[in-house]
C-alpha cells in the first residue's frame, strides 16, 4: 500500500503481479486483496483498488506484465498468464508466457539472457518448435519489441484474426 501513491496505475499492477507471481509468490491474491481493501482511506487506495482488478497471478516476469497490459490498453482481449499447452495425449510441453488458446497465439517475452545463456537459447528453440508443431502461432517478444507498440500490437492483432 505504501506505493500506491507514488506509483502509476500500471506499475502498481505490475508490482501486485510481481508479488503473486508463479515461482515464490510473496503472499496470494487473497492476502493481497485483504490488504487493499482494508486500506479504505488512505492515500493511494482508491488507485490500489484498480490495480488490484488488473492483478493476475502465475506471472514470472514484470515484462510479461508489462506487455499484457499493453495488449489490453491497444484493445485487446486479456490473454492467459502462463497457459499450459499440452500434446495429443496431455502432457504440459510448455506454459507461454501470454496465452491466446482459442485462436492459438502465444506470446514468449524473451529478456536478454534467453539470447545470452546458450542452454536456455537451446532450450527455448526446442520448446518453442514442440509448440509451433501443435499449430500455435508464436510470437516472440524483446524489450525492443515491446517499445514498438503499434507495430507489435498490428501483429498479434493479424494473428488473432486468423486463429
Amino acid at each position: 500500500m505504501s506505493l500506491a501513491p507514488t506509483l502509476t496505475l500500471p506499475q502498481l499492477v505490475v508490482a501486485g503481479d510481481g508479488l503473486v507471481r508463479r515461482h515464490r509468490p510473496l503472499c496470494t491474491i487473497a492476502e493481497l486483496r485483504e490488504v487493499v481493501l482494508g486500506s479504505t482511506g488512505r492515500r493511494g487506495a482508491i488507485k490500489a483498488r484498480a490495480a488490484l482488478l488488473q492483478v493476475r497471478g502465475g506471472t514470472d516476469s514484470a515484462q510479461e506484465s508489462r506487455l499484457r497490459l499493453t495488449l489490453q490498453r491497444h484493445g485487446l482481449p486479456e490473454p492467459e498468464v502462463n497457459g499450459a499447452i499440452r500434446n495429443e495425449h496431455g502432457v504440459v510441453i510448455a506454459h507461454a508466457d501470454l496465452l491466446y488458446r482459442p485462436q492459438r497465439v502465444a506470446l514468449e517475452y524473451d529478456g536478454r539472457h534467453h539470447m545470452t545463456d546458450s542452454r536456455q537459447w537451446s532450450i527455448d528453440v526446442d520448446r518453442l518448435d514442440d509448440v509451433m508443431e501443435l499449430g500455435h502461432r508464436v510470437i516472440r517478444v524483446t524489450a525492443e519489441t515491446l517499445a514498438r507498440e503499434a507495430t507489435l500490437v498490428a501483429k498479434v492483432r493479424q494473428a488473432l484474426s486468423r486463429g
